[in-house]
């Protein structure tokens, strides 16, 4: 939602798998780090995570880009791969 609304700043995700950062400029995914992970390799770890707790802090901007892709898009390539993983793993148990 915060894409939509043009936002700029820093999520923050935290969950048993560690600690994630997405940041926003004016609604677009610029920067993304989870561990040694950057970019949409990090976008995609976060998007793997069953549970956790987020938080938004406004105005905080990154000055590196790792991200070049639409929000949109990341979106909906990820949910895929977490569709097919779903598909797999039910396949695998039948």
């Amino acid at each position: 939602m915060s894409c939509l609304s043009q936002r700029s700043g820093r999520f923050t995700f935290k969950s048993r798998r560690g600690h994630s950062e997405i940041y926003l400029h004016h609604g677009t995914v610029r920067h993304a780090i989870f561990g040694q992970l950057e970019g949409e390799p990090a976008v995609a770890e976060v998007f793997r995570w069953r549970q956790g707790r987020f938080y938004f802090e406004e105005g905080i901007i990154s000055q590196v880009q790792t991200v070049d892709r639409p929000w949109a898009h990341l979106l909906i390539d990820n949910l895929q791969k977490f569709d097919e993983t779903i598909e797999l793993s039910v396949s695998e148990q039948l």
